[in-house]
């Protein structure tokens, strides 16, 4: 969140109202006006606001999914699910680990079998960088 406000960027959190929480953590520690939470907002304005979107960045669940069917320049974040369930997109980033626990879907969305989510904590703000400036997203 930091590198992308350094690069004049504003963020667009969205997501459901069970969202709120860590999103008025993330907004709480960008710098000001780098931030806006909208989390909790219908389906339909959230899909209205993400269209005028320059890129996203999000795991791999609807509301990022939309984003590339919106035909915007999208990082998606896969932990446990299996990124060959998803066909290649020229404007989207699979960003993943190899990690030999992986795919552990089956296990439940809750939990991870081997109790240590590096799946999706070991994918490093740089990588998201990374793939955002892979689609063209280079600094302003």
């Amino acid at each position: 969140m930091l590198a992308l406000a350094a690069r004049g960027a504003q963020a667009l959190l969205v997501g459901g109202v069970e969202d709120r929480s860590r999103a008025r953590d993330i907004a709480a520690g960008a710098p000001p006006g780098a931030a806006l939470d909208r989390t909790g907002a219908s389906i339909g304005d959230t899909l209205a606001e993400l269209s005028l979107a320059d890129a996203a960045v999000g795991l791999d669940s609807g509301l990022s999914h939309a984003g590339v069917a919106l035909g915007i320049p999208t990082a998606l974040l896969f932990g446990p699910n299996d990124p060959a369930s998803v066909l290649p997109v020229a404007h989207a980033r699979l960003l993943t680990q190899p990690l030999p626990c992986r795919p552990c879907n089956r296990a439940g969305k809750k939990r991870c079998p081997e109790g240590h989510h590096r799946c999706m904590r070991g994918t490093t703000p740089a990588q998201v960088l990374s793939a955002l400036d892979a689609l063209g997203l280079t600094a302003r």
